[in-house]
Formats: structure tokens, C-alpha cells, sequence
């Protein structure tokens, strides 16, 4: 008897780009970051994890805000 089933849904079963790109482009606008370009979420997304993409990209900002602000 299957009890579960897992599913590879980003990527496989939708395109969730479009979606990743409009939650990084809305955080950078309300953090006044930079904003970056779809071509580059894409080419991050998926080679580290999800939690660390934001970090990656802004990692001189945040070495800026840990030096000044901690």
C-alpha cells in the first residue's frame, strides 16, 4: 500500500520562476536592494539551497549591516 507520494514540483510540474522572480523583486524593493535579473534567480535557484540565495546575492550588503549595525 503507497502511503505517500513525492512530487518534484518547481521545475517539473510548474514553472515557478515567474513566481520567485516577483518575491525577490519585491523584497529587494522593500530592503532597497538591487534588484536582480530573472536570468540570474534562475541561474542560482537550485544550485544552494532556498534559504541561502538571498545571502548569496546580497552578501556585501550584509557583511555592511553586520559590521555597522551588530
Amino acid at each position: 500500500m503507497i502511503k505517500y507520494a513525492v512530487f518534484d514540483w518547481d521545475g517539473t510540474l510548474a514553472d515557478t520562476y515567474p513566481v520567485l522572480y516577483q518575491a525577490y523583486t519585491l523584497t529587494s524593493d522593500t530592503l532597497n536592494l538591487p534588484k536582480r535579473s530573472l536570468s540570474e534567480i534562475k541561474t542560482i535557484t537550485g544550485k544552494i539551497p532556498n534559504r541561502e540565495t538571498f545571502a548569496y546575492l546580497y552578501e556585501k550588503k550584509i557583511r555592511y549591516g553586520q559590521n555597522h549595525f551588530l
